[in-house]
């Protein structure tokens, strides 16, 4: 860690700001694995549960590959 004025603030901020991109980054990947999957990127299903479903099911192929 740093030890300069603020530079204890700093460092926990540049953790912090890590950790959030590193989370949003699988996030990103995950949605353009999505996109192959018309339906699911352009949501074409009225019901919740229906949409949600085919979330899992893609989910899931995605996983196993």
């Amino acid at each position: 860690m740093e030890c300069r004025k603020n530079g204890w603030r700093q460092a926990g901020a540049q953790r912090k700001a890590r950790l959030g991109y590193s989370q949003r980054n699988i996030i990103e990947r995950f949605f353009a694995r999505l996109k192959p999957f018309r339906g699911i990127a352009t949501r074409y299903d009225k019901l919740k549960s229906t949409f949600i479903a085919a979330v899992q099911f893609v989910s899931a192929i995605i996983g196993i590959n």
